[in-house]
């Protein structure tokens, strides 16, 4: 089966409609809150999924990281976090990126990475402004080619 030929993404035609943050939590063991030190690095687990709404011409996105604090061996130091969460976009012209119908319906695999890769950049800033001022001390997250969360999960340590 060949790989139909799609119109190239216009960003313009894509809106964030909303933001959430469905879950998120910082941990410290008692052990790291009597002896709290600045981890040398950060453990990360991201998790994502989307979901597809043709008809009314919308996409959620749903991207999740778990963070592990760890001392300049990579050894846990007792301090855990995630964020979880939910975006909701509209697409003005979903119907150029989709053919076929039923269960031969195609996407075009170039709308779902850049949906993806405005969710994901719009979380980058969310974590490091809601860590700064915890014992994350600002977390950055990496930069990731956002073609990686159209797969069931992507790893990342920086």
């Amino acid at each position: 089966m060949s790989t139909p030929a799609f119109k190239p993404i216009d960003p313009t035609k894509i809106r964030i409609e909303s933001i959430n943050i469905a879950k998120a939590a910082i941990d410290a063991t008692e052990d790291y809150i009597a002896n709290p030190v600045v981890p040398a690095s950060t453990k990360l687990n991201f998790t994502s999924e989307q979901q597809f709404d043709f008809e009314a011409k919308r996409m959620q996105a749903r991207i999740r990281v778990d963070m592990m604090g760890e001392d300049e061996s990579s050894h846990p130091l007792g301090l855990s976090g995630y964020y979880d969460m939910y975006f909701h976009f509209s697409i003005a012209n979903m119907e150029e990126h989709v053919t076929g119908s039923g269960k031969a319906l195609q996407v075009n695999a170039q709308l779902g990475a850049t949906i993806m890769g405005i969710a994901y950049s719009t979380m980058r800033g969310v974590v490091l402004e809601r860590t700064a001022g915890t014992f994350f001390q600002g977390t950055i997250l990496p930069v990731l080619d956002p073609r990686g969360f159209l797969n069931a999960s992507v790893q990342a340590k920086p």
